[in-house]
């Protein structure tokens, strides 16, 4: 009984030498672009320094940590001059400003 092999098998089509220049061109790209990215010195903004307090926040605080307390922490209760005293400490966000003196 003797059966037919085919020794050899029918020969494939190879990668070309363009496809492989693209892909090596590629690969040193990437690897360039990453080791860019990592080893290129970082600069950041200096460090702000914190900020300084004074006379005028203090008394502020006392005055506002008092209006707290006369009102109840009802923002509704305070003067129409003292919620703008608020707003205009807070940049337009006084009454944020002033749940924070809840003791």
């Amino acid at each position: 009984m003797s059966t037919d092999v085919n020794p050899d098998p029918p020969a494939r089509p190879g990668v070309s030498p363009a496809v492989i220049a693209a892909a090596a061109v590629a690969v040193v790209a990437l690897v360039g672009f990453f080791g860019y990215q990592v080893f290129t010195p970082k600069v950041y903004a200096p460090p702000v320094p914190p900020p300084r307090r004074n006379a005028n926040q203090d008394a502020f605080n006392a005055w506002a940590r008092q209006r707290y307390k006369e009102t109840g922490g009802n923002w509704n209760k305070l003067p129409p001059e003292d919620q703008q005293r608020f707003v205009s400490a807070a940049r337009g966000k006084g009454k944020v400003l002033f749940d924070t003196f809840k003791p």
